[in-house]
């Protein structure tokens, strides 16, 4: 997984999540003074609240309808699994995207019978007329003999809806670049 950006602050959520390290590693750090034998216990810093805080944040607590309800977070949860198809107007192929995501990185990989892309880099674009765009950089493999052997770099710029997504692709390969579209629906999970 790599880092994605988004236009969107989450300087909010960083600031709250050390003021609550804070305030909590001093309650915690008074209350262990009032022990006995407390000159013994491991010092608890807010450092170290911070950074559990803010695992907790990435991995489980941005995804709470709650946080999204009241606007604490509007980065839109877009993982999980989508089927699809690609192409021109001549000629659509099937294909299966997977997309995975934590509240700052993020990985998509679409797949199809004899290719894959994979992403590199990826950012969130919430202000879109069209609504949130997801514009991904990736690496285009094709399957060779059983192996995915790589051929070149891409661009796909992903139009979200509530359940399904379109959007259309550019990549450039031996001098020459092919583009075209697709559209996507989530998978039943």
């Amino acid at each position: 997984m790599h880092p994605y950006s988004i236009d969107v602050s989450r300087n909010k959520i960083i600031f709250y999540v050390s003021l609550m390290s804070i305030l909590f590693a001093s309650l915690l750090a008074y209350e262990l003074n009032t022990l006995p034998g407390s000159h013994i216990a491991i010092p608890i810093t807010s450092l170290t609240l911070f950074l559990l805080g803010m695992r907790i944040v990435n991995r489980s607590l941005w995804t709470k309808r709650l946080f999204h309800t009241l606007g604490i977070i509007r980065t839109p949860i877009i993982r999980g699994e989508y089927r699809g198809q690609f192409g021109t107007k001549e000629s659509m192929t099937e294909m299966t995207c997977t997309i995975r995501q934590t509240w700052t990185k993020m990985n998509i990989q679409m797949e199809w019978e004899d290719g894959l892309f994979v992403s590199t880099a990826a950012s969130i674009r919430m202000e879109e007329p069209l609504g949130p765009t997801v514009i991904v950089n990736g690496l285009l493999y094709e399957k060779r003999d059983g192996w995915h052997e790589r051929i070149t770099e891409g661009t796909v710029h992903l139009i979200l809806k509530k359940d399904d997504g379109y959007g259309f692709y550019y990549m450039y390969e031996q001098g020459k670049g092919q583009r075209g579209h697709f559209e996507l629906e989530k998978s039943v999970e």
